[in-house]
């Protein structure tokens, strides 16, 4: 009875085993793969089968009652995600219990835990640097533009004012950060526990803020939360005895895989310095390109940034007066350098269009996707005054406007040991 307890608990085990080596790999492979130099590669091969069969998932299986969008990698939690996750988690389930009956027995166990850890810290460790120099860099968290700033708390999303927190102050940005950059140990063997310990650490408090603040980045975050708690699970005894017990202890070191030759073992260090190096300068290229885009996309549009109230709004030669029951007319009009503006109406409802400025027509595109809508208005810009005309929907707008200073008390200050005044009106 005791021998067949023992051998049912040896398969579950490495079913487990299996199941959890097929999951992390797949996961790998098929959900988030940005922060590598293959991306575009694997954009295109891997995601066109899933951009077909997910939306049909969606429609024949759950009976959606709407149709699913396509967003390969969105990385925000869509339901193209979940049923891709859904479809990762089925083809491990499957694939282990295939593995477990053909190949019943441990052999080569060793050597795919090795590569299981190897992977894991790899993948961490390049997707927490790559968060990192979002930050660093200040483009995950910018400071909140125009629109963020003439809105009211009240107006806000969970996720809009946890933006806005998080980007308001330049030194929190690079200390959370260098916190992610602490991966970067993990890519080393003797510094991989300390280095999972600070990942763990910065995660969890990545994981409250999505979780907390309904930020759409759950899958990926939890992920990684699993996956560097799975690396430190081998240490946990001698984690639990060293900080509670009081007790000396020695950690595990992962054992590397043996090679037969010094030759082998080059080529080795060179993989091993090939991937990390490719990956860090392919990251390192991606923030500095996108930096170098979004500091061009705001000298195009740093002459016509700003908030305008609207003086005269003229709709198909026809003077509408600011009042409420004319539900078209604009109030305000606010337009920022990331390539955003928005509209509020009379009534206080507000809609948000992408633009793109055309300094050579002197023309503004809008565009609101989810709604299909598209048009272009001329412009001319005169210190202060702001004229848009031009045909929406085939109806002619003629809008004057005034640009308007912002009250905003949320400035950049410095730093004060010694505050001679409270911050708290009350």
């Amino acid at each position: 009875m005791t021998i067949q307890f023992e051998y049912l608990s040896n398969k579950i085990k490495l079913f487990a085993f299996r199941l959890i080596f097929l999951l992390f790999i797949l996961f790998i492979i098929l959900m988030y793969h940005h922060a590598f130099p293959c991306q575009l590669c694997f954009n295109t091969i891997i995601e066109e089968p899933f951009k077909q069969i997910i939306p049909w998932i969606g429609k024949h299986i759950f009976q959606f009652s709407y149709e699913i969008n396509v967003f390969p990698n969105s990385r925000v939690d869509t339901p193209y995600d979940y049923i891709k996750l859904l479809i990762i988690i089925f083809i491990a389930i499957i694939g282990s219990t295939i593995w477990i009956i053909y190949y019943p027995e441990q052999a080569n166990n060793a050597k795919l835990n090795y590569w299981l850890f190897t992977t894991i810290r790899y993948y961490v460790a390049l997707m927490m640097i790559h968060y990192g120099l979002l930050k660093v860099f200040e483009l995950q968290f910018p400071y909140p533009d125009l629109i963020t700033l003439s809105e009211t708390y009240g107006e806000s999303s969970p996720i809009q004012l946890t933006w806005a927190f998080l980007g308001y102050s330049k030194g929190y940005n690079c200390f959370i950060g260098f916190c992610e950059l602490a991966s970067f140990l993990l890519f080393f063997r003797q510094t991989m526990t300390i280095g999972a310990i600070i990942t763990l650490i910065t995660l969890l408090n990545v994981l409250a803020v999505n979780y907390f603040y309904d930020v759409s980045v759950k899958i990926l975050s939890s992920t990684l939360f699993i996956m560097t708690l799975f690396l430190i699970i081998k240490d946990s005894k001698q984690l639990w005895l060293f900080f509670f017990i009081n007790k000396s202890a020695k950690l595990s070191m992962q054992k590397a895989i043996e090679v037969k030759s010094k030759l082998d073992q080059c080529i080795k260090i060179i993989i091993k310095c090939l991937i990390v190096s490719l990956s860090l300068l392919y990251s390192l290229y991606y923030n500095w390109k996108l930096r170098e885009q979004l500091n061009e996309r705001a000298l195009i549009y740093k002459q016509i940034e700003g908030i305008y109230k609207v003086d005269k709004f003229i709709f198909e030669g026809d003077t509408l007066l600011p009042n409420i029951s004319n539900l078209n007319r604009w109030n305000k009009f606010i337009i920022v350098k990331e390539g955003v503006a928005k509209v509020t109406y009379m009534n206080d409802s507000a809609a948000y269009f992408r633009i793109n400025l055309n300094l050579i027509n002197k023309s503004i595109e809008f565009e609101k996707n989810s709604i299909n809508l598209k048009f272009i208005l001329n412009y001319n810009l005169i210190n202060t005054k702001l004229h848009l005309y031009g045909d929406i929907s085939e109806k002619s707008y003629s809008i004057l406007l005034t640009q308007t200073p912002l009250n905003n008390k949320l400035k950049p200050m410095r730093f004060h040991w010694v505050n001679p005044t409270s911050y708290f009106p009350k």
